[in-house]
């Protein structure tokens, strides 16, 4: 259930134009901090779901 929500925050972080991922889907981006984050971090999937 919680792997679903993070799925649909990025969703709608991407349809937002607030984040994007790489092509390889192992790094976010957030768009507006101008930041890169490693996305294969637990630690990093868990913010999103803040």
């Amino acid at each position: 259930m919680i792997e679903n929500q993070v799925i649909d925050y990025i969703q709608q972080g991407v349809e937002k134009g607030l984040i994007k991922l790489s092509d390889d889907d192992k790094r976010i981006e957030y768009l507006e901090q101008k930041k890169s984050r490693l996305f294969t971090n637990p630690e990093e999937q868990v913010q999103i779901d803040e």
